[in-house]
């Protein structure tokens, strides 16, 4: 009875009984010598035929191709049943020429590069199919999505010795451009904003499309609740439509605490409270304004307000702008004042520009007098500066792996003035002037630990270093005729 190809089988004898789906113990000889079973897992015995096929499978994936199984023996005395399967090895097969046919617009050289399957190796089902798929990921990065790569023919040959022959057929399809992409089930993305996240070029030929890169840098933008799975459409002589389903997240998020304080010491009642404000995606172009208060009247109040654009006019650059307020009880007032313009580099590099302005204006109880001296100065800076920065986080948003790492350095001047009190005495006006140099580094590790926990560590040692420039002291005592002092670089300052 014929197994597979030149199989034969031979029955042993058999005490009557039947052993239908009975589980069988297997065991190979190959070429005379005992085999490790290649199969995982057992066969019963009447599964003689499907054994056999699968045992010469398991033999020509290793090159074996002119393997054949001679002769089974089934031992039904034996419990379990005992199956013997005698086979011949043969020489192993390998590729002796592998042809790519209809590759045109890439070179073959390059293509070649790209496969494990080459002359002299075994032919491998696995390898190969990794192969196509290599290829055409090559054909998409150049602009051709629709390419078909396929097996066309794989010839055996006699020799000796016995060798294959693999043909690769190579269908390019043509150069694909993109006319545009459509966005499905967003109410305020722009299809201009998926177009730069997503690297793509409307107008262009389609290079370097990967719909799972598409996925991924959309679902990292943390905007979209879901991103759907890219479709590419085709136009009659026109070219391609990228369709992309999403899902948005809620444009925004707050929250509010307020409170009354009575009045007292014959003062009026207050509003006291704190809120925060975040509206992200603003226009569906990511644009992002946030907004926290904090107001202690007599105390502490604060506010801090950004302004985001990753995309100004559609152009590669971010501009973000920044307010900082601080007022401390009765003391001092702080405002800061940024602006940052970004170009992002390569992948997860960043290079940034800045321009600052710092004020500091002292209150009533910063004005007054300490040991001579006035308690808080009344100062201007401006500072400018370049940076760069490196991020590569999971996601932008509550990230839990990753890291962040930004360095700037800056450069600037600041003026300082305070009244102080000679041994005269008389009152005088003292200005400083400063250039200042300043180097900001902040890193942030983020490191998952369980499995709604994260492990966040960072740091953001400061360095700074100023040089004084020019010192000015003006007179104003009341009475006296106001003159001028000289000042460390020679000039002066009348009151």
């Amino acid at each position: 009875m014929g197994l597979v190809g030149r199989v034969s089988a031979q029955a042993g004898a058999t005490d009557g009984d039947s052993t239908e789906g009975a589980p069988a113990a297997w065991t190979l000889i190959v070429d005379g010598t005992p085999a490790p079973w290649p199969l995982d897992g057992g066969y019963p015995v009447d599964s003689l035929h499907g054994a056999a096929r699968a045992v010469l499978r398991a033999l020509q994936e290793e090159g074996y191709y002119l393997a054949r199984l001679d002769s089974a023996r089934v031992d039904t005395t034996r419990r379990p049943p005992a199956v013997r399967l005698y086979a011949t090895r043969g020489p192993q097969v390998k590729l002796s020429e592998v042809r790519l046919l209809g590759a045109t617009a890439l070179p073959e050289a390059a293509l070649r590069r790209r496969m494990y399957t080459r002359p002299g190796r075994v032919l491998d089902a696995a390898r190969l199919e990794a192969d196509l798929a290599s290829l055409l990921a090559l054909y998409g990065e150049a602009g051709y999505p629709l390419a078909r790569v396929f097996v066309e023919a794989l010839d055996l040959h006699d020799g000796p010795p016995p060798s294959l022959s693999l043909t690769l057929r190579i269908e390019e399809g043509g150069a694909l451009p993109l006319t545009r992409i459509e966005v499905v089930g967003a109410e305020r993305t722009t299809p201009s904003f998926v177009a730069r996240v997503t690297g793509l070029h409307p107008g262009r030929p389609l290079a370097g499309y990967d719909p799972d890169a598409v996925r991924r840098r959309l679902q990292a933008t943390a905007f979209f609740r879901e991103v759907g799975e890219p479709v590419l459409l085709l136009e009659p002589g026109a070219g391609a439509v990228l369709r992309i389903p999403l899902e948005e997240e809620p444009p925004g998020s707050f929250d509010l605490v307020l409170g009354y304080q009575p009045p007292s010491g014959g003062g009026p009642g207050r509003l006291v409270g704190n809120g925060h404000l975040i509206l992200r995606h603003l226009f569906g172009g990511g644009r992002e304004v946030s907004l926290r208060l904090n107001r202690l009247p007599e105390r502490v109040s604060s506010v801090d307000a950004r302004v985001m654009d990753p995309f100004v006019a559609g152009l590669p650059f971010s501009v973000e702008g920044r307010f900082e307020g601080l007022q401390q009880d009765t003391t001092y007032g702080q405002q800061r004042y940024r602006a940052e313009l970004g170009y992002r580099l390569a992948g997860e590099l960043r290079l940034l520009g800045t321009l600052s302005r710092e004020v500091t204006r002292p209150g009533p109880g910063g004005i007054a007098l300490r040991q001579g001296r006035q308690r808080i100065p009344r100062a201007d800076a401006w500072f400018y500066g370049l940076g760069i920065r490196y991020e590569r986080v999971d996601q932008p948003v509550n990230p839990r792996r990753g890291l962040i790492v930004e360095t700037q350095l800056e450069q600037g001047r600041k003026t300082r003035s305070l009244r102080v009190v000679t041994p005269e005495p008389d009152t005088t006006l003292e200005r400083t002037r400063l250039r200042q140099e300043r180097l900001r580094v902040r890193s942030r590790l983020f490191l998952p630990t369980f499995p709604r926990q994260v492990l966040a560590l960072g740091g953001r040692p400061p360095c700074s270093a100023a040089t004084p420039t020019t010192r000015a002291i003006s007179f104003a005592s009341v009475g006296q005729r106001p003159c001028a002092a000289t000042t460390r670089n020679g000039s002066a300052a009348a009151s």
